[in-house]
């Protein structure tokens, strides 16, 4: 009886055996090289139909997102909407430019029409709004509630104007798709404006500007008589209106 060594009985691997393997490497070493290939492409353009489903509705979005704390427009006298004010009216934060005169500035619209504070407020009291752009449906909602009350504001000669970053391309784009608002629209390029009502912050090793919410109400002599702002847009029109009916 013949006892084979170890060694003898050990089997080296066999020519197809390595054949198979450098076979594998090589389709997974190819596999890797077209992933990275289709990412480093663009990526591929939906038909046009399929892009505008695509595409979220913001106007819409908007709508929805007042909803949620107005069930519905402001209806009937102004006079019924104004009583019981303890009720829901919000009162002004401490803000340092409440009681004093409103900074001025002339800015333009979407068409590039000038618009002056100044002359706004020879002809009555003005409520100047500060959102963060017409890029999502938060960011805008409040332009689409006070749009939507816009008869009130009229009915005690106030005018509303609304002011952000965004370029007057991107403001006539989006009114050309979803329709324009009441009043003006301006570009507040740099947030220079924003700054002077404590509208804009600079945050920490940031290079530019954030944009905040703001609301401020100014009576015909040019004094901010209440003012709010903050992450959130404000929604309570009838204390807008309560408080323009209150203002000189």
């Amino acid at each position: 009886m013949v006892v084979r060594s170890g060694m003898e009985r050990r089997r080296g691997i066999s020519t197809g055996e390595i054949a198979f393997i450098v076979l594998l490497i090589a389709v997974g070493l190819a596999y890797a090289g077209w992933m990275v290939y289709r990412q480093s492409l663009p990526a591929p353009a939906l038909p046009s139909a399929l892009a505008t489903l695509a595409q979220p509705n913001i106007a819409e979005a908007a709508r929805a997102y007042v909803r949620k704390n107005k069930p519905t427009a402001l209806s009937g006298e102004l006079a019924d909407l104004l009583r019981h004010p303890e009720e829901w009216l919000v009162k002004t934060e401490a803000h340092p430019l409440v009681g004093k005169p409103a900074p001025l500035f002339t800015l333009r619209d979407h068409l590039g029409r000038p618009w002056s504070l100044a002359d706004a407020l020879k002809k009555g009291p003005v409520v100047v709004v500060f959102y963060y752009g017409y890029h999502c449906d938060h960011c805008v909602s409040q332009l689409f509630d006070l749009s939507e009350d816009i008869r009130y504001f009229q009915e005690l000669g106030a005018e509303i104007v609304a002011l952000s970053p965004d370029p007057a391309a991107t403001t006539q784009e989006r009114f050309g798709k979803y329709g324009p608002f009441a009043f003006p629209v301006l570009t507040d390029e740099g947030h220079v404006v924003a700054q002077q009502y404590g509208c804009a912050w600079k945050p920490p090793a940031a290079d530019g500007f954030e944009q905040k919410h703001g609301c401020f109400v100014i009576n015909r002599a040019g004094i901010i008589t209440w003012a709010n702002t903050g992450d959130e847009p404000f929604t309570g029109n009838r204390t807008l209106l309560y408080e323009l009916q209150r203002v000189p």
